[in-house]
């Protein structure tokens, strides 16, 4: 999990917002569909990675 961590935040500083979820849940869907832009849900379960700088 470090590494995976590591890595998405080497891609958000390129300015990319990156999720890190369990495959094939309806979270997974939500975030490949752009529905958590800008607004985590309260139901959210994984990790949210930007740039904040």
């Amino acid at each position: 999990m470090v590494t995976k961590i590591s890595e998405a935040a080497m891609i958000a500083k390129l300015g990319i917002e990156v999720y890190i979820v369990k495959a094939a849940t309806v979270h997974s869907l939500r975030a490949l569909n752009g529905e958590i832009r800008g607004k985590i849900p309260d139901d959210w379960l994984g990790t949210a990675i930007r740039f904040s700088g």
